[in-house]
């Protein structure tokens, strides 16, 4: 009957409803490892952040950082992100010996880590090493081209490089350093300027002014607010 009917209708609607009495499930929770090992890279994030306020105890704050992140590659043994992350802060403290075992480790682990490439950059920068430091940050960029500290890294050993040369009156070896910085970074506006300079100072005029032009149509109203 339609009686009957309705009747099974509500029944079945009540049985899909799901009873009020149900447990509902348990949240799923960390595992403890992993869970601990968040805990100490939050930990040497606050550490981190707490130095770069604190310029009176940073040594200090950069090592319970460095502590930290030990203790998160004793969970993470196998993780070259966190040896690299280690050497990155050992160079911090001036451990330059250290900051390389850790390096070598975590290339071994991981050999197409940007961050270990962009830490062995700076450890050579830190040993005067320019060369070397510029085919570290060019692997670094070759793995993640739009990696910004690498890339301003080099634009900097470039311009360095360029400088040094312009000092010992050096100028065409001096350009080809400016050319190499222009190639990562065409939008750094003193790499026009200086190389302008370098041209102007081999009487080589007419590249020095074309230069000149080539700035103002890149950055017109900056190079307008510097003539001022």
């Amino acid at each position: 009957s339609v009686e009957e009917g309705e009747r099974t209708s509500r029944e079945v609607a009540r049985e899909r409803r799901p009873s009020r009495e149900s447990p509902e499930p348990a949240p799923r929770a960390f595992p403890p490892d992993l869970a601990t090992l968040y805990d100490h890279f939050l930990r040497s994030q606050l550490y981190a952040r707490q130095a770069e306020q604190d310029e009176e105890h940073a040594t200090e704050l950069r090592r319970k950082e460095l502590d930290e992140l030990r203790q998160a590659s004793r969970l993470e043994p196998e993780s070259g992100y966190v040896h690299a992350l280690i050497a990155d802060r050992l160079l911090l403290l001036s451990s330059t010996d250290e900051a390389q075992q850790q390096v070598r480790i975590a290339l071994k682990k991981e050999p197409e880590l940007p961050l270990a490439y962009l830490v062995l950059g700076k450890l050579h920068l830190y040993r005067e090493q320019p060369a070397e430091a510029i085919e570290a940050f060019k692997k670094c960029l070759e793995l993640e081209p739009d990696h910004a500290e690498a890339t301003a890294r080099l634009v900097d050993v470039y311009q360095q490089m360029a400088k040094n040369h312009l000092l010992e009156e050096q100028y065409p070896e001096a350009i080809e350093w400016y050319e190499k910085a222009l190639e990562v970074a065409p939008y750094r506006q003193l790499i026009y300027l200086n190389m302008a300079y370098a041209y102007s100072r081999m009487e080589e005029y007419e590249k020095a002014i074309e230069l000149y032009r080539e700035l103002r149509r890149a950055h017109p109203t900056r190079v307008g607010r510097a003539e001022m």
